[in-house]
């Protein structure tokens, strides 16, 4: 079973690539893999940032639900 924080990291990254494709930014080679094949250290920074995303829209979630 993978955490709340592994699914929103892995959901980012698949729409940070989605948008860069878009927007004609160039992203690293190696970032251009599926979440579960990102380095390590890449995933842990990923999971890091969605634990403190996740962190602050909970505290925020009634301002953004009414």
């Amino acid at each position: 079973m993978t955490s709340k924080y592994y699914e929103l990291a892995k959901f980012m990254h698949e729409v940070y690539e989605d948008k860069a494709k878009i927007n004609k930014w160039e992203t690293q080679k190696k970032c251009k893999v599926l979440f579960e094949d990102l380095p390590q250290e890449n995933k842990d920074t990923m999971i890091a940032v969605a634990e403190q995303v996740y962190g602050y829209m909970e505290k925020r979630v009634d301002v953004y639900l009414t």
